[in-house]
């Protein structure tokens, strides 16, 4: 079982600025992973957004099983769920929930957007080569359905691939894209996507990884529009901190 894909309770938090000052902010999301089987997992995400106040976003239940491969280091992780539609915008929707779009980078946006009812599905590898490389893959397409403004559900594609050198403790690099072919005439503030329905993204990061304890930081840059380019437009810092329970 890879040290990240096991039962625990684990804190995100992400922090950004643009370049202009204009906006900035962060969100922190609180995840505790369930054992529900060898291999099958419960994850509850509790998201928030903060900027001139704090939004609370939508929480989200899914089931994850990991199945390892012959040699057992290969790995295949594929589950799903679906969100509660707590986020609107004639309560919460402010630049505090948008600020927990962009910080990052439109990765997981069904969490801060309004009116949604997110139904996820999560796929994904992760594989050890020898005793110091590690690459993982990983696509999740997400169907938001409308609950209120909106009249048509809307689709998001992101997907990522990196790598990593050193097991327990090393670095690597995350390449990431959300594609969201079906949210240009969205009737609410991600209109500020402005028709650019694509999000590049790196990180470049650095992690350790313990029996009962991990830790992950990264430096995130949005390479295109609407969030990017890095440092010219906005840039932003992600930490992940866990500890395990299994």
């Amino acid at each position: 079982m890879p040290l990240t894909q096991r039962g625990g309770i684990l804190v995100e938090s992400s922090v950004f600025s643009s370049a202009d000052e204009r906006l900035a902010g962060g969100t922190i999301t609180l995840e505790g992973r369930a054992r529900l089987g060898t291999h099958v997992f419960l994850d509850a995400r509790l998201p928030l957004s903060l900027a001139v106040g704090v939004s609370v976003g939508n929480p989200t239940f899914e089931i994850r099983g990991i199945a390892p491969l012959a040699g057992g280091r290969d790995f295949i992780i594929a589950g799903g769920g679906f969100g509660l539609p707590v986020l609107d915008d004639r309560t919460q929707f402010t630049e505090t929930a948008v600020t927990g779009i962009v910080a990052n980078a439109m990765w997981d946006l069904h969490e801060h957007a309004p009116w949604t009812l997110p139904i996820i599905f999560r796929f994904g590898t992760e594989h050890h080569l020898g005793r110091i490389l590690l690459l993982r893959t990983q696509i999740d397409p997400v169907i938001s359905v409308p609950t209120g403004a909106n009249d048509e559900p809307e689709v998001q594609i992101q997907h990522a691939v990196e790598a990593q050198i050193g097991q327990r403790i090393g670095g690597g690099l995350r390449v990431q894209g959300v594609a969201m072919p079906t949210w240009d005439d969205v009737d609410n503030d991600l209109n500020d996507l402005d028709g650019d329905l694509y999000q590049l993204a790196m990180e470049p990061f650095f992690a350790f990884e313990g029996e009962q304890f991990g830790t992950r930081l990264g430096l995130l840059l949005p390479i295109d529009e609407t969030a990017g380019p890095p440092f010219s437009t906005a840039w932003g810092a992600r930490m992940m901190v866990g500890a395990r329970l299994d």
